[in-house]
């Protein structure tokens, strides 16, 4: 299938009713025209956002595996956060690269689907040079993943309760954290 006529399709199908676009998503998985839908890789992929976002401060509204159609492709979940004018870059670009992360701690690999998190940091940072960008990225992976592994029982916990109820509110999300918190980093 031409990219024309891809596009053109996901836009169409982007004016869809969910439950039209869920009936398409199924129909194309099934033909091969879409990678099928792998809810654990998601679920961790969302969960990791969600609990470094809730670390370093961020208040998350909830979490999901909700597919969608947007005119750029299929999103299989997100991620929401009220981010207040005055919060801190670095801690929302931590949040971000942390779903790369949460995948690859769970399955040992990171799938190409990245595209819509690094297109988030390059709106985050529009004005930074490629290698201070790299420098950032690194920087907010190291943070990400000291967060991830201390906070691991948390992120299987969530990942585990959005495959099987699809979307999670932000309380449930902070009483996940809580519980498993370390008491340094609660600090």
């Amino acid at each position: 299938m031409s990219l024309l006529i891809a596009g053109g399709l996901l836009y169409w199908c982007s004016q869809l009713s969910v439950q039209e676009q869920q009936k398409w998503l199924d129909e194309w998985e099934i033909e091969n025209l879409i990678p099928p839908y792998d809810r654990r890789a998601d679920a961790a992929h969302e969960a990791a956002h969600a609990i470094v976002g809730a670390v370093v401060g961020l208040s998350v509204d909830y979490v999901s595996l909700e597919r969608v159609i947007r005119e750029d492709g299929v999103q299989n979940g997100c991620t929401l956060f009220s981010v207040p004018v005055s919060a801190d870059k670095r801690s929302l670009a931590t949040a971000i690269v942390a779903g790369g992360l949460g995948e690859r701690l769970v399955f040992s690999e990171v799938r190409p689907s990245l595209d819509r998190d690094k297109a988030q940091l390059k709106e985050l940072f529009p004005d930074v040079c490629p290698e201070d960008m790299a420098r950032i990225v690194r920087n907010a992976e190291r943070v990400a993943l000291r967060i991830i592994e201390e906070n691991g029982a948390a992120l299987i916990e969530l990942a585990d309760m959005l495959v099987s109820r699809t979307r999670v509110s932000g309380a449930v999300i902070r009483g996940i954290v809580e519980k498993h918190c370390p008491r340094e980093q609660a600090a």
